[in-house]
């Protein structure tokens, strides 16, 4: 079967994880047996240097005006990057009435719009549009870590709601070890240099907690820290009300150099260039992140608080919101990594083969996620 699928392929597959999720689903759909193509929302002719096409250059892409002319060029479509408009979706069911359409949500809408509708949204993401939600689709699939919002989405869509596998693969990250050289961990009993990438876009991934852990490790004097650098900060420590938290309550930020507060950046710039060899993580309802993923590939102790890593056993883990346990996880890691390291690296391996793309088992899943609307 001719598969579409939706993307704006016009920025970094390290922006965020969205584009990195399509283009693995890509490749899982062809791998079942199907024709998948992707439908670019932006230029089909363009890419960005780490865009889809310098990963796989046999891709198939077409434009979204070219679906609009020739609806009857897929026999399903996939919506998980940008979803076409009610009239558009009712304009091509009309002139290819066997298209099945499936809206794929690969991120937390229920807290965004919670956020975007009731508070100040982070990130200098004010604005006032609301979230679309089409009706009349065939399916709606959902990223597992969202399960608990089913119903909102069952509301909004008017629609059942099934959930799909979380997939990941190796391939992007190993085209940019190929680039940027390998920024693999190295084991290192001098200098410990922690970093936090939470986007701070909203209270289900930001640093807040990450930065209280740190305190808390700090003041303990057990184990000391070489500094530790807060991605995706820079605008909150311009903030009166946050420096004005952090600087008057904690210690850590008066010794001069131990936590910068800087910009959003790539992976090989963080491992490679900052020499950060410790990711401590947070969230709320968001336990499945490429971030920790990655982390776990390349070997680096990840210190985070997500059930289903630590379920395999996988980084260390700390419960909730506990900052305690938090610090102890991190000194837990300066101490341990080193001398458990290859114990490390197979609870890692078993995490990263249950999200492969190349698993039997999510590739029969995903068989039966297709079946099931044609």
């Amino acid at each position: 079967m001719n598969v579409g699928i939706t993307i704006e392929n016009s920025y970094s597959l390290f922006s965020n994880g969205l584009n990195q999720n399509i283009l693995f689903l890509y490749w899982l759909i062809k791998d079942i047996g199907h024709a998948p193509f992707l439908i670019d929302f932006s230029d089909p002719d363009k890419d960005p240097e780490f865009g889809c096409r310098a990963v796989d250059k046999d891709l198939s892409i077409i434009g979204r005006d070219d679906l609009l002319k020739d609806p009857n060029c897929i026999d399903i479509l996939l919506m998980p990057g940008a979803a076409l408009a009610q009239k558009e979706l009712e304009f091509a069911k009309k002139y290819n009435p066997s298209l099945k359409t499936v809206v794929i949500h690969y991120g937390n809408l229920f807290f965004d719009d919670l956020q975007k509708n009731l508070f100040t949204l982070g990130a200098n993401q004010q604005n006032e549009n609301s979230s679309y939600y089409e009706t009349g689709l065939d399916q709606i699939w959902l990223s597992p870590h969202y399960e608990f919002s089913i119903s909102y989405y069952e509301l909004m869509h008017r629609s059942d709601v099934k959930i799909l596998p979380y997939i990941w693969d190796t391939a992007v990250m190993d085209l940019l070890l190929k680039k940027r050289g390998d920024f693999s961990y190295v084991p290192n009993n001098k200098e410990k240099i922690i970093g936090v990438t939470e986007p701070n876009i909203n209270f289900s991934k930001n640093c807040f907690t990450p930065i209280c852990i740190l305190e808390k490790l700090y003041r303990s004097q057990n184990l000391n820290f070489e500094k530790a650098i807060i991605y995706g900060a820079a605008r909150l420590a311009d903030r009166e009300l946050f420096s004005n938290q952090i600087i008057n309550n904690f210690d850590l930020p008066h010794e001069r150099g131990k936590i910068i507060f800087g910009e959003r950046t790539s992976p090989d710039s963080m491992y490679g260039e900052d020499l950060v060899n410790i990711l401590l993580s947070h969230q709320h309802y968001n336990s499945l992140n490429y971030g920790h993923l990655e982390a776990l590939y390349l070997n680096y102790p990840l210190i985070h608080n997500s059930e289903e890593l630590a379920e395999l056993g996988a980084g260390y883990y700390y419960d909730l919101f506990d900052i305690n346990e938090g610090a102890k996880a991190i000194e837990d890691a300066i101490l341990n990594h080193d001398k458990n390291i290859e114990e490390y690296m197979q609870k890692s391996s078993d995490v990263l083969t249950k999200y492969s793309i190349k698993n039997e088992l999510v590739k029969d899943q995903y068989k039966k996620l297709i079946d099931s609307i044609k």
